[in-house]
């Protein structure tokens, strides 16, 4: 877990997320200095989601969503309102 987290602050590009569990994505969401960030089939609870808004605030430009993705809108919202 560390390890992937570890590897991942070293991809620049393109980061892909699909169908990850037992892994903890808050680590390896923040440790994320990539440009473009791809989630699919992928549910993010409230500290993940936050984790998201934070690697996106400090460096990925981009971020695709898609198949069945679910994200905190409670965390979402903060972000948009400034707050986060």
């Amino acid at each position: 877990n560390k390890h992937l987290a570890s590897l991942a602050s070293c991809v620049t590009s393109l980061t892909v997320i699909r169908n990850v569990s037992g892994c903890d994505l808050v680590r390896l969401l923040t440790s994320l200095k990539c440009e473009q960030l791809s989630i699919n089939n992928q549910s993010l609870g409230k500290e993940e989601t936050r984790a998201l808004v934070q690697a996106m605030e400090s460096g990925v430009e981009k971020v695709d969503l898609g198949g069945e993705v679910t994200l905190d809108m409670e965390a979402l919202t903060e972000y948009r309102d400034g707050v986060a």
